[in-house]
């Protein structure tokens, strides 16, 4: 049996998903550092952290699967056959399950740090619909402390989802 990582860098799909997966996990772990310590303020950052890194990490993540089953069909096997007394066969699906366990873990983070944003007053006033006078209203009028989301999106998951998709 041929390891599944020499198998994934054979097809050029694959190594493309696994270069993007790779890079822009980093890239994300490197975007929350900044984001936590505060050097991020642009109101696009948020976006670009929470959304687009996100995406192109998800998107990397389904390639390789893609790659790999181009890979097993150009060479005329059928599907993997499943023994554990191999230990090439247990090191794989250990790693597999550990990198499916990491990337579940990073996509959740990723996707409860996109709805944190998008509720935020940062991108409701400046990302988002650009209303510079309601903006700087809102800011130093009596609701200053009210959210925006509290007033304009229903509460729930339906009215959430509804003002997004809006």
């Amino acid at each position: 049996m041929r390891p599944i990582f020499t198998t994934a860098l054979r097809n050029r799909i694959a190594a493309l998903g696994i270069a993007l997966a790779t890079a822009s996990g980093a890239v994300f772990l490197f975007l929350i550092g900044l984001e936590l310590v505060g050097l991020l303020r642009s109101p696009y950052a948020g976006i670009l952290v929470f959304v687009v890194v996100p995406a192109i990490f998800l998107i990397g993540l389904v390639l390789i699967p893609v790659g790999l089953w181009q890979e097993r069909r150009r060479a005329g096997a059928g599907l993997p056959k499943i023994d554990f007394s191999l230990p090439d066969m247990r090191r794989a699906l250990l790693f597999v399950a550990a990198a499916t366990l990491a990337n579940v873990a990073l996509l959740s983070f990723a996707s409860y740090g996109a709805v944190e944003y998008s509720e935020s007053q940062q991108f409701c006033g400046q990302s988002c619909h650009v209303m510079e006078p309601e903006f700087v209203a809102h800011r130093s009028g009596p609701h200053a402390s009210v959210t925006c989301v509290s007033c304009h999106i229903e509460p729930g998951a339906q009215g959430f989802l509804r003002a997004k998709f809006n």
